[in-house]
């Protein structure tokens, strides 16, 4: 399962709490965010 069907899940309560689940939600938030401000940077930039 990839992080995105995984954070999906993870989400919705649809996986337990474990700690490496609650970690890789954590690390997928803070990449979604970096991705978010690049994507918003490269936009002003354009």
């Amino acid at each position: 399962m990839d992080s995105a069907e995984f954070f999906t899940k993870y989400s919705q309560s649809s996986t337990t709490n474990d700690k490496n689940f609650v970690e890789w939600a954590g690390n997928y938030q803070y990449y979604f965010a970096l991705h978010q401000e690049i994507e918003d940077r490269l936009q002003n930039v354009a």
